[in-house]
């Protein structure tokens, strides 16, 4: 259970290296994608003069087609919005990434934003209720968090 921003940058380490996603966090717990999030972006957030730990030992490749789930849930999360929109744009290959989709449909940068709605839209239409219930969970934490 990822409790706060520590256990987020631990996880965010994590995938960096390569660890599967489901062992990593609880993915059915809204509250676990938005402390990775918040993880992934924590040195640039509380300390802007560090890099994130994570882009010291695991760089993103040039050609993101080449991530797997793992990596590209964590891309999904980076602090610049040009690698996250491009991010949005393979995720469809894996839907356990929709509840980062989720979170990138309430952020700040509008291509991102606009990418991971569309990306979602298309999404919503072949999902199971189990799969609706968690997304849907997680845009009712995204929302209360916004506020």
């Amino acid at each position: 259970m990822l409790e706060g921003i520590e256990d987020g940058t631990a996880a965010a380490m994590r995938l960096a290296g390569g660890a599967p996603l489901r062992g990593t966090l609880d993915v059915t717990d809204p509250s676990e994608w938005l402390t990775l999030d918040a993880g992934v972006r924590e040195a640039a957030w509380y300390r802007s003069q560090f890099l994130p730990e994570w882009e010291h030992y695991v760089p993103l490749p040039a050609d993101l087609t080449q991530l797997g789930e793992s990596r590209l849930a964590h891309v999904l999360c980076h602090r610049d919005g040009r690698i996250r929109q491009e991010a949005v744009r393979w995720s469809a290959r894996y839907p356990g990434l929709l509840p980062l989709v989720v979170i990138r449909c309430a952020g700040w940068a509008g291509p991102v934003r606009e990418r991971a709605r569309q990306l979602l839209r298309e999404a919503l239409v072949g999902l199971r209720y189990v799969c609706l219930s968690v997304l849907f969970g997680g845009m009712l934490k995204v929302w209360t968090h916004m506020k």
